[in-house]
């Protein structure tokens, strides 16, 4: 792969809790890429970190130490605005938890992403309708997420994530509170979702099983990440 193929690029990266008399140290020196088009699996015990991680990566807590270049840039000399701006127009995110908005329904909550990135309502209605078409909810789109299954939900929130061609997809834990056959048939349209659009994926999950579906395996102990 070559710098130009890179989307991510992790270097030292340090991240610590609390004060002097009660430090935990979380991330101690992690160095890592993720390349256009690739999907790996985030392994590690639960404590090991991987959703501090995957925060500092989507610009939703800021380092303490170290270098997050997303696209050859580094986020650190980005202002509060610009990581906003960079956060919702190159990185999709996925939680364990949907998240989903109950006011509004699944194709109002896919929509909502587009808008506030300044797509037309009829453009962000076509879109967001392709998406749940192709995550198999093509007769769910005027449903409210409190009458939708969890893996439906699920589904949903990778609809939203996916909706403004994130280059870079994010998702922690995203088929933790799901049944063993709802997780895998969400876990694998999410792989291939995102490869329909492009999307390299980071996907921090506690299934072995799920993770060897992905391009490679990384292990987050110790702070640090080990291949």
């Amino acid at each position: 792969m070559t710098k130009r193929d890179t989307v991510l690029e992790i270097t030292d990266l340090h991240h610590q809790y609390g004060d002097a008399d009660k430090l935990v140290k979380v991330l101690n020196g992690v160095n890592f890429s993720l390349y256009r088009g690739e999907n790996v699996a985030l392994l590690g015990p639960s404590g090991a970190g991987k959703s501090t991680f995957l925060h500092l990566v989507g610009l939703l807590e800021s380092a303490h130490h170290g270098s997050i270049k997303l696209l050859g840039q580094n986020v650190a000399g980005c202002s509060d605005a610009q990581q906003t701006l960079l956060r919702r127009q190159s990185i999709g995110f996925v939680y364990q938890f949907h998240n989903l908005l109950a006011e509004f329904t699944a194709l109002e909550n896919v929509m909502l992403p587009m808008r506030l990135a300044g797509k037309s309502k009829d453009v962000a209605r076509e879109k967001a309708a392709t998406l749940l078409n192709r995550l198999n909810l093509t007769e769910r789109h005027e449903h409210y997420p409190g009458q939708l299954s969890g893996g439906e939900q699920q589904r949903v929130a990778i609809a939203r994530a996916l909706a403004n061609d994130p280059v870079l997809l994010l998702a922690d834990e995203p088929t933790g509170n799901l049944d063993p056959a709802s997780g895998r048939m969400v876990f694998e349209l999410l792989l291939e979702t995102a490869n329909e659009h492009g999307s390299a994926a980071l996907v921090a999950t506690h299934n072995p099983e799920l993770a060897t579906l992905m391009d490679r395996q990384i292990t987050l102990t110790d702070g640090i990440i080990h291949a």
